[in-house]
């Protein structure tokens, strides 16, 4: 939270940030601990994003600490 979030919030064209922690899933437990929504206006200012200099640090710091750990989805909205 003290590292990675600030470089998040970093991201040139970043709408919205929401951090979540998963309290559980319908059936058992859940294999996810937390969710991170960052959203763009566009696929093309997300691309943007994280090929710049600020996304490839949010990159290098994120297998820094959970490069065993993580799964990151690109979302487009459905309606």
């Amino acid at each position: 939270m003290e590292v990675h979030v600030p470089l998040l919030r970093q991201f040139p064209g970043l709408l919205t940030l929401e951090i979540r922690r998963v309290s559980g899933a319908p059936i058992g437990e859940s294999k996810f601990h937390m969710l991170v929504e960052a959203s763009f206006d566009s696929r093309t200012a997300m691309d943007k994003a994280l090929s710049s200099r600020e996304g490839k640090a949010v990159a290098r710091d994120l297998m820094m600490f959970a490069a065993d750990l993580v799964t990151v989805f690109h979302c487009e909205p459905v309606v």
